[in-house]
């Protein structure tokens, strides 16, 4: 029979180990107490991410959809004016002038100027063209709009002096 000091120390050392084990064990539910606490909380935040991406997406199909209708509003707009223009013949301000075959076309002949009015109109156009930022080698079609309309816009007192000069002359 082994000796009784012998079965204190193996007890001893059995308990020990028992109570390494249990505190092993105790961490181990500690951590995973933790671990189902950081995944339920990962959980929600999916949940409300969830929420929230789908209140982005309605609102992003609403805004799609109110563009839809104002594009669809505008176009229709713009086929009613075209026919609403349709309709009214084409306005000339300046008739087309004849020319006999064979002969060139003056435009300064054609509108009755003299060549210090012309030279005055023509340096105007430049100025203006200019100042609008036009490339003046290239179509109005070809044109960016915003330069195009920033032409209008600084032409139109200029037209206005004309109009009112060909009704009060």
């Amino acid at each position: 029979m082994p000796p009784a000091n012998s079965r204190s120390v193996t007890v001893r050392q059995l308990k020990l180990q028992l109570e390494e084990a249990n505190t092993r064990l105790a961490a181990a539910q500690e951590s995973q107490e933790q671990n189902a606490a950081a995944l339920e909380a990962a959980q929600q935040q999916i949940e409300e991410q969830t929420a929230a991406l789908a209140a982005v997406r309605a609102q992003a199909e609403a805004a799609e959809a109110a563009a839809t209708q104002a594009v669809l509003a505008q176009q229709a707009a713009l086929n009613d004016a075209g026919a609403a223009n349709a309709a009214e013949p084409p306005l000339q301000l300046i008739p087309k002038p004849r020319v006999p075959r064979g002969k060139s076309l003056s435009i300064q002949r054609s509108m009755g100027l003299d060549d210090d009015e012309y030279s005055e109109i023509r340096y105007g156009i430049h100025h203006l063209v200019h100042n609008a930022s036009l490339a003046w080698e290239r179509d109005f079609r070809h044109q960016n709009v915003e330069t195009v309309a920033r032409f209008f816009h600084a032409v139109s007192p200029c037209l206005l002096k004309l109009r009112a000069r060909e009704q009060y002359p």
